[in-house]
């Protein structure tokens, strides 16, 4: 995933405060993605739909950031109760 030098820079401020807690975050699995995609869509996520937000690399912004745009774009449809 980028990086940006913004970032980094705030993450090493917070880490130098007496008592602060860094907390690395991992990319979502294929399990928490599909859960993440039913909570925002209300239906769960047909296999098509999940192989598209694979590309996300598990990154929870750019997996709600392809849903919101495949569905205003009205590329998500419903086929057998699963979106696509």
């Amino acid at each position: 995933m980028p990086r940006r030098v913004e970032v980094d820079r705030v993450r090493e401020v917070v880490a130098g405060r007496p008592g602060a807690v860094v907390v690395e975050l991992g990319p979502l699995g294929g399990d928490e993605v599909a859960a993440m995609v039913a909570g925002l869509l209300s239906v769960p996520p047909g296999p098509v739909l999940l192989a598209g937000l694979a590309r996300a690399g598990g990154n929870p912004l750019y997996v709600r950031e392809m849903v919101d745009a495949l569905v205003v774009d009205g590329l998500v449809r419903v086929a057998g109760g699963w979106p696509r």
